[in-house]
């Protein structure tokens, strides 16, 4: 004579095998990225940290550093910013993307918003002043990718702004496009070695 429990019991242990586990239930959502502007220096950045895709892959920014140098063009002096951002990719790889912003020499980095157009002739370029871009150069580099541009190379649309500074920190916000790969949103450096 068949026993009515083991159908039962068999079905109950389907059931449980089948449903998810709770950590399941509970993953985060995965990122959504929106298709670029077609120009990312008027466009408006997305809050949040910076975060994007390079070649084919979803990046989330690891770290953000600034550093200032002087320069010269048609006789006026340039105070240039080098920011910096990292994200790593997770397999021992790290994504850099780099852009100099350029302000007339003693004018402070503060509250100002720098553009570059995704243009190669330089008298489309937003000036900083006399002969100088507000962005005079950037970059792009991510090797399992083979993503290897600059400002000689390529061509980037990029809006770039900050804020003001508070306890040697500064946030900003960046929209970097070129050729399909993107980072977009918020960052904070440490400012207290800048003028």
């Amino acid at each position: 004579m068949r026993s009515f429990r083991s159908p039962l019991l068999l079905l109950a242990a389907v059931i449980l095998m089948a449903a998810p586990s709770p950590a399941a239930t509970h993953r985060t959502h995965p990122l959504r990225l929106k298709l670029p502007p077609a120009d990312c220096s008027t466009a408006a950045i997305p809050s949040g940290p910076a975060q994007g895709m390079v070649a084919g892959r979803i990046f989330r920014l690891g770290g953000a550093s600034v550093s200032q140098s002087g320069a010269s063009a048609g006789g006026v002096g340039y105070d240039n910013y080098l920011v910096t951002l990292e994200a790593p990719d997770g397999a021992g790889a790290t994504l850099v993307i780099v852009a100099t912003a350029s302000l007339p020499q003693g004018q402070a980095l503060d509250g100002k918003v720098f553009m570059r157009k995704a243009a190669t002739d330089a008298t489309e370029q937003p000036l900083a002043g006399p002969g100088q871009p507000q962005i005079a150069d950037w970059g792009i580099h991510y090797d399992p990718g083979q993503v290897d541009a600059d400002s000689l190379s390529g061509m980037a649309s990029i809006r770039l702004e900050f804020g003001t500074r508070k306890a040697g920190a500064m946030a900003g916000k960046i929209y970097f496009c070129e050729a399909g790969n993107t980072l977009a949103g918020g960052f904070t450096v440490d400012t207290s070695a800048l003028p």
